[in-house]
Formats: C-alpha cells, sequence, structure tokens
C-alpha cells in the first residue's frame, strides 16, 4: 500500500488517486514480472519491453499525483523488472540460470526503461523479429483484461487507455505468414556491413513464388552500415527501368551502428528502433520512433497518429523536424508567420522536461538545415551520387538479393555537414 504518510500530506482526492496509481500500477509490474518468468524466446521480451516503456511514460506523467516516496517505490519496482528482463534475456541466450534479481539496491545508478536494451548483447541482442502468434483478443500495452479491472475510473485509467490506443509495433504480426520450407519467404531480413554504397529499394529484391498473391510485411533490419546512401522510397532509379512509387511492405525496422549515412525510408507499418547512429540523416514515416545511444543526428519525421511521441534515451545533439502527410514529401519550407508542424520528443534522460520541449539532448531542426534536407529529399539526380561501376552483391540475408552500386563518399559528407546539428565527428568531408 501506499505510505500513510506520504499520502496524509495530500489532499484527499490526490490522496485517492495515489492510492489508486499504486494497485494499478503494482498489478501491471506484477503481470509483466509473470510473463517475464515464463516467456520462451528473446523475441516474447519485446513485448513486454514495450508495455514497460508506456508504464514509465505514464507514470513520469503522474508525478503530480504521486508524494515523492511513492515515485521512488514505482520507479524501483520497474527497474527490478527490467533487471528480471535482463537475466531472462541472458537466460535464453546463454542458458545461464535464471531468477528475479534481488530487490535493487536504492544508490545504484539508475536505468531507464529501453536502457536495459542497450547493453551489449551476445550475439547482437534482441531481433524485434515477427514470428506468427495468434493475435491477442483483450489486452493492452499496459494491462490485461484478467490484471486490471475494467471499471476504473479516474485520470489514470484514463491514460492507460489512451495509451493502448496507440500502434503496437512489437506485438505479434496479425497478417498471414507463409512457411518458409513451402515458399522460402522470412518476415525477417537483413542489410549488413556495408560501406561507400548505394542501396535502393530496386536493390532489394524480395524472393517471390507463383502462389503468394499478397507480399508479406517484413521487419528490416539495417546493420554495421558507414558512408551509405540508403534510398528505399520505392522509387526506381535503374536507368532501364521507369520510374515508379508503390507501397512499401516493412512492417518493422532497426537500425544498429549506423554512421555517416543518408537514410530515406519508406512508410513503416510499425516501430523503428535506432540504435548506436553517429553523423546520420533519416527521413521517415512509421508508427513509433525510439532511439537509444545516438550522436549528431538530423530526424525528418511524421509519426501515423497526432497522439504518438517519438522517445530517445543516452542521445546528444539529434534535430528533429516534421513531414508533412505526404508520404514522399519533406515538410515544405516555413513561410513568414506559419507555424511550425509540432515535434512530440519524450527525452527519457530527463523525466521532468515536458514532452515536446526540447532539453539538452534534442533541438527542433534550424531552418537552414531543414531547406538542406528537404532539397536532398526531393532531389538526387543520378548522376550526382550514384556511380554504376564495379557494383557488387550486397552482403544480405533472409529472403534479399540484390547488387548495389558505389557512392560518391565525398559528395554525401558534403551534404550531411549541411544537415547536422553538429560538424561531422572525423571533422572531414573528404573521402
Amino acid at each position: 500500500m501506499a505510505s500513510t504518510s506520504s499520502l496524509g500530506s495530500s489532499s484527499s482526492a490526490s490522496a485517492s488517486q495515489a492510492a489508486t496509481f499504486y494497485k494499478d500500477f503494482n498489478e501491471i509490474i506484477q503481470d509483466l514480472t509473470t510473463q517475464t518468468e515464463s516467456v520462451a524466446d528473446v523475441e516474447g521480451l519485446s513485448e513486454i519491453l514495450t508495455r514497460a516503456s508506456s508504464a514509465r511514460a505514464v507514470l513520469q506523467a503522474s508525478t503530480s499525483i504521486l508524494p515523492a516516496r511513492d515515485q521512488a517505490t514505482h520507479q524501483t519496482a520497474l527497474k527490478r523488472l527490467l533487471e528480471g528482463v535482463e537475466a531472462r534475456r541472458r537466460h535464453l541466450y546463454a542458458g545461464q540460470p535464471y531468477s528475479i534479481p534481488p530487490e535493487a539496491d536504492h544508490d545504484a545508478p539508475k536505468t531507464g526503461a529501453i536502457a536495459a536494451t542497450n547493453k551489449p548483447k551476445a550475439n547482437g541482442g534482441f531481433a524485434f523479429r515477427r514470428k506468427a502468434k495468434p493475435a491477442p483478443t483483450t489486452g493492452s500495452m499496459l494491462h490485461s483484461k484478467s490484471a486490471l479491472p475494467e471499471s476504473r475510473a479516474n485520470a489514470v485509467a484514463t491514460q492507460l487507455t489512451d495509451e493502448d490506443s496507440e500502434t503496437r509495433p512489437m506485438a505479434p504480426s496479425s497478417s498471414k505468414v507463409v512457411k518458409q520450407d513451402d515458399e522460402n519467404l522470412t518476415s525477417h531480413l537483413r542489410v549488413s556491413s556495408i560501406q561507400g554504397r548505394h542501396i535502393a529499394v530496386s536493390d532489394l529484391r524480395l524472393h517471390s513464388t507463383s502462389h503468394s498473391t499478397q507480399e508479406q510485411e517484413k521487419d528490416l533490419h539495417l546493420l554495421d552500415l558507414t558512408d551509405c546512401l540508403i534510398d528505399l522510397r520505392a522509387t526506381s532509379y535503374a536507368s532501364e527501368e521507369p520510374s515508379r512509387i508503390t507501397q512499401s511492405a516493412f512492417a518493422a525496422l532497426q537500425l544498429r551502428r549506423l554512421s555517416r549515412c543518408i537514410l530515406l525510408l519508406p512508410r513503416i507499418s510499425g516501430a523503428v528502433m535506432l540504435h548506436d547512429l553517429q553523423d546520420c540523416f533519416i527521413r521517415v514515416e512509421c508508427g513509433q520512433f525510439r532511439m537509444h545511444t545516438s550522436n549528431n543526428n538530423t530526424i525528418l519525421l511524421r509519426l501515423h497518429s497526432s497522439a504518438s511521441v517519438a522517445t530517445i534515451e543516452q542521445c546528444r545533439d539529434i534535430s528533429f523536424g516534421a513531414q508533412s502527410q505526404q508520404t514522399d514529401e519533406a515538410v515544405p519550407t516555413l513561410t513568414p508567420g506559419e507555424k511550425e508542424p509540432e515535434v512530440r520528443v519524450q527525452d527519457f534522460d530527463r523525466p521532468f522536461v515536458p514532452i515536446g520541449t526540447t532539453s539538452e539532448s534534442w533541438t527542433v531542426l534550424m531552418d537552414h538545415r531543414r531547406r538542406n534536407a528537404e532539397r536532398v529529399s526531393r532531389e538526387l539526380p543520378t548522376q550526382d551520387y550514384r556511380r554504376q561501376e564495379d557494383a557488387s552483391t550486397i552482403d544480405a540475408v533472409d529472403g534479399i538479393t540484390g547488387e548495389g552500386a558505389n557512392v560518391d563518399v565525398r559528395w554525401l559528407r558534403k551534404e550531411l555537414a549541411t544537415i547536422l546539428p553538429q560538424p561531422l565527428t572525423d571533422a572531414t568531408t573528404q573521402d
């Protein structure tokens, strides 16, 4: 129960809200702890982390009704849950004995809800691969019908329900998954270990069969890329093919360890997860956007829902600009007196900074850099950035084949220097 002394100092209404929040939040933590103990694979941990992240956001947004002592209690419970998730992950990866960690030390450094996924992990950490599972019939990102009563009629309950209305990209896909041994299809695509290349959507030729009438949504992982131009908007740049625009089939996107890259991405139906990005420009529309341990990046972003919030953690020098509703067009340069589109970002490292308010970690994209970002997004003449000679096969697996072209690295770095909030890390725009 919430501390009597702390609740006694609040008004009766606030005390009642705090007590209800205490009960509901504890039930959420207990439910997630039970799921963590029984989860059978690493992929199953991704939804638990998503719900834990949402629980943390709700906790941060409810500080006005919670006494300081109760806030510390909830934070400790959440931290212990995340330590349990990490222990379970190690057990699943390496077969180590699993147990829920003991009570967390109050003097230990605080960790965020998603920071637990940023620690070095065996075999590259979470894959966030989609699996064919029955779609849940009840429940939400934060709670299930069995865990929480339906009759909660208070502000905290409303906030939890509103969170549930958002898209849930980490939940199992409801689309039909074709067996790989039948059609040589997979829901996970990966491109990795590429330097100085241009990769277009026409280079990612997906395997298909005669009886595959509807292409399955796929998760795409881009890993360990340096000095690359990744343009996956559904436009063909091959000289022998006419330009065309088609609907992307990517369900989720994960970016890891990218340096000095320009990424012009299609509409992603689910989440975009970014880890360890340095000196990159990214243009994307998605359901959720989460960035971790990244520095000096510019983001042109549009989220499917106006109520959704981009989140960052352990980041610095990140600039955000908004996209228009047209998927393949960046926001036009603002005219005098025109209101700038809202960019809603939550900095998990600074929980008391209101959502949408800039912090030491992120800023709104400056107008002159926005113009440069828009120009790069709209105007990419083939001969200016793409070298077709000596093209070699992309090192890709799980259903992707194709060839990429060399990119003019000097051009790429010079463009990045006009877009990024800070100079390139290596302080050069030369090859």
